[in-house]
């Protein structure tokens, strides 16, 4: 089994993107279940070292829909069974589809939980347009499209090719022995004596609430206790996410402490109290796995929570919705719930987490998958290009 990656990145697992550690992960896990494995990213910088994979790097061009040459004539040389493409609404990779197509070479997507109905309000007239002319089509001529999540809205998108659920997992070998549970604090000694509540992720406003979760501690101010958020500015959202901390009066309260990266993660994980994630949408959050691996007890919104509210059926987290009276509410409950309480949560997340998911029950998945649809790859295309002809 000959399987291509190709996504916009270089694999680099310490990178602040989910994709990145997806690839990273999940590949080197394929090439340990004995599958020939690459690795080719649109980026300009060198490809990450991945154990087991052939990894390369192509610079991006000017034009969005251009793939370079180079990349095409190695594509050829390299003679995948499949090509697994990640993410959606992205020129290149609809490009790579299209040739794809063209060279009869099976493909996969991920969407990566990137089909929100919530995204879709994002730039709405153009994705709509794109969704038309390129993202279904090349959705359905798929060799089968992935998903991280059983309610990840496929069908209602438009998909009509083969579904494989494979969500994501978590790498216990990341996460240290004994985590050092006191640099939180001594990074922000006010912290000292206070409930921690603590986010983890990129901070994209919109995507991940945080516009939601300030507005829900303003209107909890959750009685000796503080906000931390932590994680990398996304497209200038950190400048107004300040705005509001300090508009609201909450500059003692909430704190931005820039990008984790690594081990550094759970260290910070490990001197919280409570994880919150309130995502307006979610695929399957890799911060959300991480904190319930780290014993964390979690506040979600469903849709962070692995879309389908796991963690809060087996006692692990609390779930509300993408709302702030509910998530102050929630808020209120967990700055007063006994400290016992709050370990036995996160207990029950550990359990559940651990049992669950992994990198390695990932990558057997997908290629579990590869060999159920690739004996039909020939007789599908066949029946596409006749409907497609019929019109």
């Amino acid at each position: 089994m000959r399987v291509v990656h190709f996504f916009l990145g270089i694999g680099d697992p310490h990178r602040p993107d989910g994709i990145e550690r997806w690839v990273y992960h999940v590949t080197r896990c394929q090439a340990q279940h004995g599958a020939t494995v690459a690795v080719f990213g649109l980026e300009n910088h060198a490809p990450a070292a991945i154990p087991g994979v052939d990894a390369r790097t192509y610079p991006r061009l000017r034009f969005p829909f251009a793939l370079p040459r180079s990349l095409r004539r190695d594509l050829i040389r390299w003679r995948p069974d499949v090509i697994h493409v990640h993410s959606v609404y992205t020129p290149a990779l609809t490009s790579l589809a299209k040739w794809a197509q063209f060279r009869r070479i099976p493909y996969v997507i991920s969407a990566h939980g990137g089909l929100s109905s919530a995204t879709g309000l994002i730039n709405r007239a153009r994705k709509l347009a794109y969704r038309r002319l390129f993202q279904i089509p090349d959705m359905n001529r798929a060799l089968f499209v992935h998903a991280v999540s059983p309610r990840e809205p496929l069908r209602e998108y438009g998909v009509r090719a083969p579904v494989v659920v494979a969500p994501n997992g978590f790498a216990p070998d990341e996460m240290p022995a004994e985590p050092d549970r006191e640099l939180l604090r001594r990074r922000l000694p006010a912290l000292h004596g206070r409930r921690v509540f603590l986010f983890l992720g990129r901070l994209s406003m919109v995507h991940k609430g945080l516009d939601l979760l300030i507005q829900a501690f303003a209107q909890a101010r959750p009685e000796n206790s503080a906000l931390v958020i932590v994680g990398p500015d996304y497209q200038g959202y950190q400048a107004t996410l300040e705005t509001m901390i300090q508009d609201l009066g909450l500059g003692a309260d909430v704190f931005l402490l820039g990008p984790a990266q690594g081990a550094e993660r759970f260290h910070l994980l490990a001197g919280a109290d409570v994880f919150v994630h309130p995502s307006r949408w979610e695929g399957s959050s890799l911060s959300v796995l991480e904190a319930a691996a780290s014993g964390r007890p979690s506040l979600l919104t469903v849709a962070a929570d692995m879309n389908t509210g796991l963690l809060a059926q087996h006692g692990g987290a609390i779930d509300v919705t993408p709302d702030a009276d509910d998530i102050a509410g929630a808020l209120r409950t967990f700055a007063i719930m006994p400290t016992d309480d709050l370990v036995r949560m996160g207990r029950n997340a550990a359990e559940v987490v651990t049992s669950r998911f992994g990198w390695d029950k990932t990558a057997a998945a997908l290629i579990e998958g590869y060999r159920r649809y690739l004996p039909f790859h020939g007789e599908r295309s066949t029946i596409l290009h006749r409907a497609e002809a019929r019109g």
